[in-house]
């Protein structure tokens, strides 16, 4: 079994981050609270209508406060928290995927995870649509290591690039 070692209080933040806006649903959020800020001010103007202009700066108010909360919040909780601000160990080979911590392992078999996306920092290992491990690029001794992990995935898994759906 290949090993590598990470701190995931480090990498958890950064990574939620470098996810956020990589996901459809984000994308689809953000594309329907603009068309409906953009909807309500036009009617708000044209109808003279203090209601519609209060609901378009709801509309950014709470557009705001998830991105806060997404992006800077809970990423800064995460790096906060003492059972996830340790050092992980990953050990993978053909058919198993460990993660330990200081608090426990899992071991599953690579069909556990629904799929797999990367990025240029990190494999996000997903077990469901909000789920995921992650694996940092840079926690790979060199290239070679790197190669066999993502050959290993690749025999089980498509990995993808681009927006996830």
């Amino acid at each position: 079994m290949e090993t590598i070692q990470f701190n995931y209080g480090q990498h958890a933040g950064r990574a939620m981050k470098s996810l956020y806006f990589q996901t459809l649903r984000i994308r689809l959020t953000w594309v329907f609270e603009i068309v409906l800020f953009v909807a309500c001010t036009v009617f708000s103007i044209a109808l003279h209508s203090r209601p519609l202009a209060l609901i378009a700066a709801m509309v950014i108010i709470v557009s705001v406060l998830n991105y806060v909360t997404q992006v800077i919040v809970h990423p800064r909780r995460i790096r906060k928290s003492r059972d996830l601000n340790g050092q992980f160990e990953i050990s993978f080979d053909a058919n198993d995927f460990e993660l330990k911590m200081s608090e426990g392992a899992s071991k599953v078999e690579w069909g556990f995870f629904s799929k797999v996306w990367e990025n240029k920092q990190y494999y996000f290992l997903f077990h469901n649509k909000r789920q995921y491990w992650i694996v940092p690029k840079e926690a790979f001794r060199n290239a070679e290591q790197e190669q066999l992990f993502r050959s290993i995935v690749q025999s089980h898994h498509q990995i993808a690039t681009g927006v996830i759906r």
